[in-house]
């Protein structure tokens, strides 16, 4: 089994059968639908969101094929799959020899992490260059927006920027040598290039710690949400924080449409009267109130659902042991499916319950052929 196969199957676990195989695909390569995000919050997958954003179809059938024909994946209708006892036994033994990335965000973190990981790479390839007075080297991104802002930083610190250097590589230290530093450091540090140093890519990684390529994309990028869930400590990481304090994005992120739904229901007007206004469709109006109730953790939906039939919403999909809204209204007739869907994106936003069996019992797995190393 490869760690891509490993990760798949835990988001058809967390599916658990009620969404197609595109759906995990769309989740993993990061397709930003209002469909995906609320399957990802819905179904607490949030963290595994856009993991893969490079992955083609060919790769994602190619791997689930595998695990049909290893019968760890059960075929439940023409396109919804879910994972068998054989593929629960096989995940827990493969993430008893190899490190479960607990620190991922990928919701949370997948674009802004990735614009700070080219500020590092090439800053710290131009202090470097800039310490043994070489002037001249062909820049490891050409990003011109993360150029401007090197050049910035270059521009701010002035004749001060050996002292910078100095600060920036005992920031680093620290935070690689801390103890819950999530895995092996080399999987940072060994990318970074220097002064008459090239920095290693993923398939000299996975040569060096005898791993697959995927297994060395996913443990990197945990241990890089690692760093940048540490670095919102301005105090303790003032240079690192620097690095990525203006790309820090709202707590939320609406739509602009569900932006202008959202100043008319706080001021109380009603689904039906924000639709009039707006010349929208009520269904319009609804899904622009989900999307609220995914992003905010604050925001009330006893004005849509009593009381009483959110209890019994969630009862009857704890019961069913599912999300299939369908099944859910029969057992709750009274409910409409925009309730049904309110009730289930309110209730599960917070739900990470997923992680726990992982991190307790598989979350420090380390395969032998790393700990060699």
């Amino acid at each position: 089994m490869t760690y891509l196969d490993a990760i798949l199957l835990v988001g058809f676990r967390l599916f658990n059968g009620d969404r197609s195989r595109s759906a995990i695909f769309h989740l993993v390569s990061g397709k930003k639908t209002s469909q995906t995000i609320q399957d990802a919050h819905l179904y607490g997958a949030q963290d595994f969101f856009q993991l893969f954003p490079g992955i083609t179809r060919e790769a994602f059938d190619d791997s689930c094929s595998q695990l049909a024909q290893r019968n760890y994946l059960i075929q439940l209708d023409e396109q919804r799959w879910n994972v068998s006892k054989e593929g629960d036994k096989a995940l827990i033994n493969y993430f008893n020899f190899h490190r479960f990335p607990i620190y991922l965000k990928g919701w949370l973190y997948h674009d802004r992490a990735a614009v700070f990981w080219k500020r590092l790479l090439l800053l710290t390839q131009s202090l470097s260059n800039y310490a043994y007075r070489e002037n001249r080297f062909y820049p490891v991104q050409r990003d011109p927006d993360v150029q401007h802002w090197v050049k910035s930083m270059f521009l701010k610190w002035g004749n001060d920027r050996i002292d910078y250097t100095k600060r920036l590589l005992s920031e680093l230290t620290d935070l690689c040598s801390d103890k819950k530093f999530p895995d092996h450091p080399d999987f940072i540090i060994q990318q970074m290039t220097g002064y008459q140093l090239i920095g290693m890519t993923s398939n000299q990684l996975a040569d060096y710690f005898s791993i697959d390529d995927w297994e060395v994309h996913i443990r990197f990028l945990n241990s890089l949400h690692f760093i940048f869930s540490e670095i919102q400590n301005q105090n303790k990481y003032p240079i690192l924080y620097s690095m990525q304090d203006d790309i820090t994005q709202k707590e939320f992120v609406l739509t602009v449409s569900t932006e202008k739904t959202m100043t008319y229901i706080n001021q109380a007007y009603s689904v039906e009267q924000i639709a009039q206004i707006r010349n929208l469709k009520n269904s319009t109006i609804e899904d622009h109130i989900i999307e609220i109730a995914l992003m905010i953790q604050s925001f009330s939906i006893d004005r849509y659902v009593q009381r009483r039939m959110q209890d019994e919403i969630w009862q009857a999909a704890s019961q069913l042991n599912h999300k299939r809204m369908k099944e859910i209204k029969e057992m709750v007739p009274d409910a409409s499916f925009f309730q049904i869907r309110l009730v289930l994106v309110s209730k599960g936003r917070m739900d990470s319950e997923w992680k726990k069996p992982y991190i307790n019992t598989l979350g420090s797995g380390l395969s032998e052929m790393v700990k060699k190393k």
